[in-house]
């Protein structure tokens, strides 16, 4: 059983909110949203390390 008295959150990403409340959030909606996890630098070079990768595309609509 969790220990509800204990002010420190599990993680910076969960908006100071503790484990079990974002586990009902997820429960509930099916999802959880963490926000800023990557920094900004960090977006872009793994959007420029994954470009060559999803640019490429199939020889039809099927392998596309």
């Amino acid at each position: 059983m969790a220990n509800t008295a204990d002010p420190i959150p599990l993680s910076p990403w969960l908006d100071a909110r503790h484990f079990e409340d974002a586990w009902a959030q997820y429960n509930r909606d099916g999802y959880i949203i963490f926000e800023n996890v990557l920094s900004a630098d960090d977006v872009t070079a793994l959007r420029a390390a994954l470009t060559p990768h999803l640019d490429k595309t199939g020889r039809n609509d099927f392998e596309g």
